[in-house]
């Protein structure tokens, strides 16, 4: 929302000059405070390979595929969508806020542990099934406050997937290979987004 409010009000230059000095300031801080905490750890010949084949982290990785290629499109399509109801750049950043302060809350509430009770599983299958109706349904919103509602069901699915899929890498990956195996992941996330937005 603030990407939007800026760009209506200044213009889009504004908005990555902001998101430059944002990076900047963070890229010291990680400089100042984050120390090795692993340091005797090294990379196993062919971990990424083993990674790759073992089936629970396949679903971790293509989980988070789809999710991202649905963010993707939506990246594309939703301010589109959101111009035929009207809304200005603001209004659209409201509703990439309103699935963001969702899946934030969903993770902070009990449903966010739902993975720690029920397995990964069964929030996984929840989540990309939310999400899932939730996009189904974008396609159908008859006006800007379905739009809002939508999205907002969009962020309790990312709220209830993303914990399962990412507790998987700690279940599956050793100290050795969590690197690897977290990296694979951050890799597959990208692809989806670049995927997704491409094939829009």
């Amino acid at each position: 929302p603030l990407a939007g409010l800026i760009r209506d009000r200044l213009g889009y230059a504004y908005v990555f000059a902001l998101l430059a000095v944002l990076l900047l300031v963070t890229a010291g801080l990680a400089w100042r405070f984050v120390t090795e905490s692993l340091p005797s750890a090294r990379s196993q010949p062919g971990g990424a390979r083993r990674l790759l084949r073992n089936p629970r982290l396949s679903v971790s990785y293509t989980s988070a595929f789809c999710l991202l290629f649905s963010l993707g499109t939506l990246i594309v399509f939703l301010p589109l969508r959101a111009e035929e109801f009207g809304l200005s750049a603001a209004q659209t950043g409201m509703l990439f806020a309103s699935f963001a302060l969702a899946a934030i809350v969903t993770q902070l509430l009990p449903v966010g542990r739902l993975s720690d009770r029920w397995g990964r599983q069964k929030p996984i299958v929840l989540g990309l099934g939310i999400i899932g109706a939730a996009l189904a349904l974008l396609a159908l919103a008859p006006n800007a406050a379905a739009l809002y509602a939508l999205m907002f069901l969009y962020g309790v699915g990312f709220g209830a997937l993303f914990p399962a899929m990412s507790a998987l890498i700690g279940d599956e990956a050793t100290a050795e290979t969590r690197g690897v195996a977290a990296g694979i992941f951050t890799a597959v996330f990208s692809l989806g987004v670049t995927v997704g937005a491409m094939s829009s």
